[in-house]
């Protein structure tokens, strides 16, 4: 039996392409998946009401530590432990704000950090 020749390089190609996309949309899918590969902030007010506890989480739910916090592009807090503390003054994180986190180790490049419930 004689295959048509045209048949099978349109089927390659087809199957190439198909392969292709897929390969695609899970690269795209991965990037956009903040609650797997992005950081996350949990936070509680202290006793004294002026300051409130800021732990930094990756996606993996791993705290993080010796980092520095910044909002609209300002260093508001930084740590060398697990737990930042940032006063209500500087930012009240009761609003959920969106977070910028950058490690001590590269100080040059940026993680976006949301509150936990908004990832």
């Amino acid at each position: 039996m004689q295959v048509n020749r045209k048949k099978l390089i349109l089927t390659v190609i087809i199957i190439i392409v198909i392969i292709a996309a897929i390969l695609i949309g899970l690269a795209v899918y991965k990037a956009q998946d903040n609650g797997a590969t992005g950081y996350y902030y949990e936070f509680e007010y202290d006793d004294n009401l002026i300051t409130q506890s800021v732990r930094v989480y990756d996606g993996s739910g791993e705290i993080q530590s010796d980092y520095y916090l910044y909002y609209d592009g300002q260093i508001i807090t930084t740590t060398k432990a697990d737990k930042a503390v940032l006063t209500i003054v500087r930012v009240d994180l009761k609003d959920h704000q969106e977070l910028e986190m950058a490690f001590r180790s590269d100080p040059d490049t940026k993680y976006k950090v949301v509150h936990k419930d908004e990832r």
